[in-house]
Parts: C-alpha cells; sequence; structure tokens
C-alpha cells in the first residue's frame, strides 16, 4: 500500500518548550494515495486510520485510537479533534503520534509528529467541613397523670440538622416524631390502671427525656369464681375455674389438697385458674378446696364405685377453626352450666389436647403438628358439641437446582494500555 502521510499537531495554547507542545486541539494528515483506490476485484485497498501513540524514544505505542475513514479536504488534508477520540494520552505524559493506514494486504504508518503533552487539569477546591449537628431537649423530665394526656417536647437543633424521636414504651405513643433544625415531639400518653408509678423515655438522635406516668387511684376490686362447686369423674382430668374482676385487679390461686395441682395460679382481670386433679383409686367419692382470691372452691371427685356425673349440653365460642400448615397452637371456650362435666378428644393425630376435661365453663387448648402434604381437616369434640379444624397446605418445595455454566466470553481482544 503506497502512502503519502503527513501528519501534524493543532494547538490552543503555546510550546511549553522546543521539544514539547502544550494542550493541542486536533491532529491533522494527509490522506493515504490508496484512499480512494480499489483492487481488481473491487476491494477497497485502505479499510481504515488509527492514531498510535508513543512514549518518547518508544517501539511500541502505548495507546492506539480507531479513525474510521473519513473524507479528505480538497487538499486530501484530514483533520481529527482530540476530543473525538476514544482515548488519547492522559494528562501530564509528554507523548508522540503518528497515523497508520489499514487495509486487507497490510499497514503503512507515518511518521512521528512533534512531541507534545496535555495538561492536568485543576485541583478541585477543598470540600466545606461537614456541619456538626448538635440537639437539645426540653424539659428532661416531666410528669402525666394516670389518665394519660398529651406530652410535647422541645427540640433545639441547628437549621439543616434533621432529627427523629422514638418512644422506649408502648403506652408512649409518639405522634409528631420527626423534624429538620428547631421544633417539636408530640406524644400521648396511655391511661394507666397500674397502682404504682411508670416511666418511659422519648429518645432524639441519642438525646432522652424522661417522662413518668403517676400511679392510678386504687381501687376496691371484687372477684366472683365459677364454677362454685365443680364435680369430676374418678379418673385424672384437667379442668378450670372462671375468675371475674375488674381490670388491674390482681389474684392468685392455691390449692390445699394434695390430689389437685394448679396449672395456671395468678392473673390480672379477668382470666382462667387451670388444674388438674389425680385418679381417685378410693371407692368412695373425695373432696378438695382451691382457693382463688380469697374464695374457697370445693372440688368433688368421684371414686371408683361412685357415679361419674353425666356430661350435659355444652356450647362452643366457634364451630370451626384455620390453621396455618406450620405448627400451631389453638383454644376454643366451652360454656357449661356449673357442675356440668364435659370432656374433649381429637380424632386425628395431628390435632393434639392439653386441656381434656372439665366441669362448667372453661377452655379446650389444642396443638396443631405441621402440615407436611395437602391441605386437610379434623374434628374436635367436646362433650355433645365439634370443633372443626381446617389446616392449610404445607408450601410447594423449591425447584431443584441447576447449573447451566458460564457464558462463553464474546468479542475479546488484547490492546496496549
Amino acid at each position: 500500500m503506497a502512502l503519502a502521510l503527513i501528519i501534524g499537531l493543532v494547538f490552543g495554547a503555546s510550546p511549553a518548550s522546543a521539544q514539547s507542545l502544550v494542550d493541542p486541539t486536533a491532529m491533522e494528515f494527509q490522506a493515504s494515495a490508496d484512499h480512494d483506490v480499489v483492487d481488481d476485484d473491487g476491494t477497497p485497498v485502505l479499510s481504515q486510520y488509527e492514531a498510535q501513540f508513543f512514549l518518547p524514544g518508544a517501539a511500541l505505542p502505548f495507546q492506539t485510537a480507531p479513525l474510521g475513514k473519513p473524507t479528505p479536504d480538497a487538499g486530501g488534508l484530514i483533520r481529527i479533534p482530540f476530543a473525538s477520540l476514544s482515548a488519547r494520552p492522559s494528562p501530564g505524559i509528554v507523548s508522540e503520534a503518528r497515523v497508520a493506514a489499514i487495509g486487507p494486504g497490510g499497514s503503512e504508518a507515518s511518521d512521528l509528529s512533534p512531541s507534545f503533552m496535555f495538561s492536568p487539569p485543576p485541583a478541585p477546591p477543598p470540600e466545606p467541613p461537614p456541619t456538626v449537628c448538635t440537639y437539645a431537649l426540653s424539659p428532661a423530665t416531666q410528669t402525666v397523670p394516670a389518665a394519660g394526656g398529651l406530652v410535647s417536647l422541645t427540640v433545639n437543633a441547628d437549621g439543616g440538622c434533621s432529627w427523629t424521636a422514638s418512644s422506649s414504651a408502648g403506652w408512649l405513643r409518639i405522634g409528631t416524631g420527626s423534624g429538620t433544625g428547631f421544633g417539636y415531639v408530640l406524644a400521648t400518653a396511655n391511661p394507666s390502671s397500674r397502682t404504682t408509678p411508670r416511666t418511659a423515655t422519648i429518645t432524639v438522635n441519642g438525646q432522652t427525656a424522661r417522662v413518668t406516668q403517676a400511679a392510678a387511684v386504687a381501687t376496691s376490686c371484687t372477684y366472683s369464681v365459677s364454677p362454685t362447686a365443680p364435680s369430676l369423674g374418678a379418673a385424672p382430668t384437667s379442668a378450670s375455674l372462671s375468675v371475674t374482676a375488674a381490670d388491674g385487679c390482681a389474684w392468685s390461686a392455691a390449692s390445699t389438697t394434695s390430689w389437685i395441682t394448679i396449672t395456671s395460679a395468678s392473673g390480672t382481670g379477668s382470666g382462667f385458674v387451670s388444674y388438674q386433679v389425680s385418679a381417685n383409686s378410693g371407692s368412695a367419692a373425695r373432696t378438695g378446696t382451691i382457693t382463688v382470691a380469697g374464695r374457697s372452691i370445693t372440688v368433688t371427685q368421684a371414686g371408683t364405685g361412685g357415679t361419674t356425673p353425666p356430661e350435659c349440653d355444652v356450647e362452643l365460642s366457634v364451630t370451626a377453626a384455620s390453621a396455618a400448615a406450620s405448627a400451631s397452637t389453638g383454644a376454643v371456650a366451652v360454656t357449661a352450666a356449673s357442675g356440668c362435666t364435659w370432656t374433649a378428644k381429637s380424632v386425628v393425630d395431628w390435632l393434639t389436647i392439653t386441656g381434656s376435661a372439665g366441669a362448667g365453663s372453661g377452655w379446650v387448648s389444642y396443638a396443631v403438628a405441621a402440615n407436611p402434604g395437602p391441605q386437610r381437616t379434623g374434628e374436635i369434640t367436646v362433650g355433645n358439641r365439634s370443633l372443626t379444624v381446617t389446616q392449610a397446605a404445607a408450601p410447594p418445595p423449591p425447584p431443584p437446582a441447576t447449573s447451566t455454566g458460564p457464558a462463553a466470553p464474546r468479542g475479546v481482544r488484547i490492546v496496549n494500555p
């Protein structure tokens, strides 16, 4: 390929020295004599031009940039702005350039240009120092009545300093809890039935203020227990007593009889006392006492030779319940006349009764085993009533992992840095 290449550099600033020119804006070269020549088969002799950049005295370029095949001007000159190049020397590096004409039959390059360099960009101005935010809360402590009410805090902070408030207790609820600069935190204290004061804190960006709620005025507590005289069979039995009391009124239960064991012995407000009786191996009936909130409840248990009290008609709080596929627990309330006995049974092995018998009103607790398969339905009978439990199907297993291997690399080429 016959070439007649001339390369020059156009500059926007004066030379820094006789050897190196600073900040050129473009490169120019004379088009190859074969620029528009085609072979006998119609193939162009010249495919494209390529800019090559060298360190002074180096035999190989440290960087190249494709130039395509621009159209020369009327004098055969081609001008390429440096800003349009896909690659060019880094600032501060003294470089030399040449242009190669490349075609199917080979390539030829021009002579080297004069040396040149690009100026490093000016250093960016220093960043301003970060704003240091400080926060102060007032008042540091305050008291609200037992009836509840509004809590207000003043937040002192510089403009642009954002803050967020949080409460350490559920009874002290944040209403307005965020802002920027000077502002207020508003919170609401729920009413308290406690006979002692309670304390919580409000925290704003690491600063805390203490809120104390006064104790409620003690009220006279009254209690009622039912059934008052439960009657049970000779077999081992779990049963319960219903306690009715106002909110905040505490109570406890105890057994004065060795064959009666209390399993749920205290509470506040209305609730239940759960207990168990061991088997009566004697032929005669026996009685024992449970004390609940100062009241004595006489429990009668039939003997082996006695007559077990008949089960009575009961009512259930629900007749159908749903359960998740995972293991869980549930309970159903039983309503019956005082002294009426009842027995709970499960008709499937995945429903386990944890409170199987009782007298009068009470609760039946049950456990649901995890479901490994499709949706299923089971039944619990309580006296003459039944509870249907439907358990959701187990989730499908995850799809098996597949491995397709890495994608094949494409378009890989090795270039000089």
